[in-house]
């Protein structure tokens, strides 16, 4: 059975925290979830914790370690593939990588 947002609150409400930017907020609200998740719940989290982390450094101006983070968000995604309970991994990828350049460029 394919996990989606609305079958776990905690999910839900990282992912709302996430999308308005608050990155730390969601890292522990999935991190709570986290610990006593199994499976490809415990890897999706995992994987989004690393990519929110990584949306922490990139605001704390730590490129290198935001690189990092998302190198390690990618591996741990990459076996649930490009979409995965109702999320589009890919494109959250993509935003953070951008997010990521932008700061460098400035």
């Amino acid at each position: 059975m394919a996990i989606r947002p609305d079958d776990t609150p905690a999910l839900a409400a990282g992912l709302a925290l996430y999308h308005a930017g608050r990155y730390f907020e969601a890292h522990e609200v999935w991190e709570d979830r986290w610990r006593l998740a199994v499976s490809d719940e415990r890897r999706l989290l995992h994987g989004l914790i690393q990519l929110a982390a990584a949306h922490v450094q990139i605001d704390r101006g730590v490129g290198r370690g935001a690189e990092r983070l998302l190198r390690k968000a990618a591996a741990r995604l990459a076996p649930l593939g490009g979409s995965f309970a109702g999320l589009d991994l890919r494109r959250l990828f993509a935003e953070a990588e951008e997010r990521l350049a932008t700061s460098r460029r400035s």
